[in-house]
């Protein structure tokens, strides 16, 4: 089994996949092998382009490269875009190229699980192969790691679950208060809070779409020190061991450290090993916390996904 942890950014995708990581039966990665950004023949905006998208085309992605969608990419965007309204399903695929990049293998000293020697062998093996398949690359993974799941940790991609979930793989949302996440957003990314606020909505409609979808779970952050909610995660995963949240390992094979907005080298991360909910609440006791509330209370009181914490 494969599965993708995704959320909107700073909602505590880092600390699930840390924790998945630390269970025995799993091998996680961050930042690398992202389908959604690796598909050539549409001109992703990420983070906020790719947030805002409705569901991918629900057929398979083309594996082979097509010399037409290379020549259309070098197009100007606005171009590009009005070509792809009706071009891009026949010539959407994978580049390899992209997905096997390990730029963000190497930069933050990410995924050190991965033992480095054989990724790279995998990596020069599978970009041989005419048909290439994903999948079949994270079952190599998987048998090198001695993993029954392979989790991909993925940002902004909702989008593409359809895709994902025809393959039988499976999908965890993880939901935050949207209001500490949205000042989280603003403070490291510079994302404002109206950006945020299409961000919201448009999950909101994309998951009432698949509720109940037997591969789709909602993990609900602030909940994870509460044994129900890891219960949750090992039954939709079928796991054989239980999840902890102490002595928790971070995908760099190193104690879990908080990546908190208020440090100055947030990558550095604070040290915590372990699940720590005040840092997940640190705003709430802020002037900022209440003004932010009350503009996305008008927008999100009512909605299904986001109404509980107004």
């Amino acid at each position: 089994m494969n599965l993708v942890v995704d959320s909107l950014s700073r909602s505590g995708t880092t600390l699930l996949t840390s924790i998945l990581n630390t269970n025995e039966e799993i091998t996680a990665t961050r930042g690398i092998f992202n389908e959604c950004l690796s598909l050539t023949g549409w001109d992703i905006d990420w983070p906020k382009g790719l947030a805002k998208n409705p569901f991918f085309f629900q057929g398979d992605i083309n594996i082979q490269e097509s010399m037409y969608l290379k020549m259309i990419d070098k197009l100007p965007r606005l171009i590009k875009n009005n070509l792809l309204i009706n071009l891009r399903k026949n010539y959407f695929y994978l580049d390899k190229n992209k997905f096997f990049d390990l730029k963000a293998y190497y930069k933050h000293n990410q995924n050190k699980n991965l033992n480095e020697e054989n990724l790279i062998r995998l990596i020069d093996n599978h970009k041989k192969f005419k048909n290439f398949s994903p999948d079949s690359f994270y079952e190599d993974i998987k048998k090198a790691q001695g993993s029954k799941i392979l989790c991909l940790r993925w940002n902004q991609s909702l989008s593409y679950f359809r895709i994902w979930k025809k393959r039988e793989n499976k999908w965890i949302f993880v939901k935050r208060d949207p209001v500490s996440s949205a000042i989280s957003r603003e403070k490291i990314f510079g994302i404002n809070l109206e950006e945020s606020l299409h961000w919201y909505k448009n999950y909101s409609n994309l998951i009432s779409n698949i509720l109940g979808d037997p591969n789709f779970l909602i993990i609900k952050i602030e909940n994870l020190n509460n044994e129900s909610e890891l219960k949750k995660i090992e039954k939709f995963l079928n796991l054989d061991s239980n999840l902890k949240i102490e002595n928790i390992k971070g995908t760099d094979n190193q104690p879990y450290k908080a990546e908190t907005s208020d440090l100055k080298d947030r990558l550095a991360g604070e040290l915590k090993d372990r699940f720590d909910i005040q840092t997940l609440n640190k705003y709430k006791n802020e002037d900022i916390y209440n003004s932010y509330r009350e503009k996305l209370f008008k927008e999100l009181k009512s909605d299904s996904l986001w109404k509980e914490y107004f």
